[in-house]
């Protein structure tokens, strides 16, 4: 694979011109975009859920801590 060479002399401005050699192709979704999760319906929480996954949580980022 060949590289880029770029030559020139100091008494030219230096600019960068960056132009497009291809156009931008269109093209659609196929599926429905992805729902956010500010869309969803708040719904509690069951708390022993809640407090398992925060003892996972704990678990697994101390271990990070300490390694």
């Amino acid at each position: 694979m060949e590289g880029t060479e770029i030559t020139g002399n100091k008494e030219l401005p230096r600019v960068l011109y960056i132009v497009p050699w291809k156009s931008i192709e269109r093209f659609e979704l196929k599926s429905p975009p992805i729902i956010s999760i500010m869309d969803q319906k708040l719904t509690p929480i069951d708390r022993a859920s809640f407090k398992r996954t925060i003892h996972y949580h704990d678990a697994i980022f101390s271990k990070a801590k300490l390694d």
